[in-house]
């Protein structure tokens, strides 16, 4: 069996806990962690790229918050999370020192899910509300602008689905949903507009906007959710990684046009390398993989305490604890 070896390295700052990871398509990895000390709250976010090697990057005080998600495309990062104040949003790129505060969609409260979605031309970011009835929007800049929320209540009245995922390319959009009889998928078309909400003076042209056309609908019933992404190189087409009763993981490109088996770990938490593999967190916070064909073996040194998130970018990965964060090819 193939393996894989796993270094640990002591996260920068020792005092203050790893909480989440992102990573970029070019394989740049951000963790960020919160904890809060009778003297306030302290943040702490280091990053590592190809070249190899945890650095340390300012992060905004976050007074008694948490970091939730980081969500990456090609070279930058949305950090959400909530303060003392409410939801708040961050962003980050590639060789900057520091973070910066962008808004969140105009109506939302507070952030259940945000993902990024590089394409060819340009990356393409998905923050889902925590109110009901779900909404989303989609920057195209990393929070600077945002399209009107989209509903979706028409499709979830009709399926009776909890949304758990909605990820976005520049022309479409694929939303995952639970319903009664297991998962149901839906392809979203939002038609073009020009307007954008955002307290920041910034002007853009989306291709987004609201309400949005449902035009194909992929039954995953008694399935099970892994994971989904839109692919970079085609924006139109995403995929979604389902796993069925008898443990076999399915990828299911979104159009319903071919489903091929893969080899996928199982755990709470999958993130899949897209030219390399997949990796996962299982229930006793250990790493598993696979390579997409086979499992490997994984050699866990210098990991002292239990893995609590992990990301991927095209060809590597990185997993965090609260005092360790390594960085590896699958």
């Amino acid at each position: 069996m193939p393996g894989l070896r796993v270094t640990g390295t002591p996260s920068l700052n020792i005092s203050v806990p790893l909480t989440t990871v992102g990573c970029t398509t070019t394989d740049y990895c951000l963790a960020v962690g919160t904890t809060t000390l009778e003297a306030g709250a302290t943040s702490t976010a280091q990053v590592i790229g190809p070249t190899g090697g945890w650095h340390s990057i300012t992060i905004s005080p976050i007074p008694a918050g948490t970091v939730s998600r980081v969500a990456c495309g090609a070279h930058t990062c949305l950090i959400s999370g909530r303060d003392a104040t409410g939801a708040f949003l961050l962003t980050w790129s590639v060789g900057d020192a520091s973070t910066t505060a962008v808004s969140l969609p105009d109506t939302f409260l507070g952030i259940a899910d945000l993902t990024c979605s590089p394409t060819t031309t340009l990356d393409t970011c998905t923050a889902v509300s925590d109110s009901e009835p779900p909404a989303f929007a989609v920057s195209q800049n990393f929070g600077r602008t945002w399209t009107p929320i989209i509903l979706l209540s028409q499709w979830l009245t009709a399926t009776k689905a909890t949304v758990v995922d909605v990820r976005c390319s520049t022309t479409s959009c694929a939303a995952v949903g639970t319903t009664a009889t297991g998962l149901s998928a839906v392809q979203l078309n939002p038609g073009p507009s020009t307007s954008t909400t955002s307290s920041i003076s910034t002007t853009s042209t989306s291709i987004l906007s609201s309400p949005a056309t449902v035009s194909s609908t992929l039954s995953l019933a008694k399935k099970t959710l892994v994971t989904t992404w839109c692919d970079h190189l085609e924006p139109t087409h995403c995929t979604v990684i389902v796993r069925s009763a008898d443990s076999a993981t399915h990828a299911t490109s979104f159009s319903g046009v071919g489903q091929h088996h893969v080899v996928v770990p199982a755990g709470h938490t999958i993130a899949c390398a897209t030219q390399s593999g997949c990796v996962a967190i299982t229930s006793s916070g250990v790493l598993a993989a696979t390579n997409w064909h086979h499992s490997l073996s994984v050699t866990q040194t210098y990991v002292p305490d239990h893995f609590v998130s992990v990301a991927c970018g095209t060809t590597r990965c990185a997993a965090i604890s609260t005092t360790t964060a390594t960085y590896f090819r699958p």
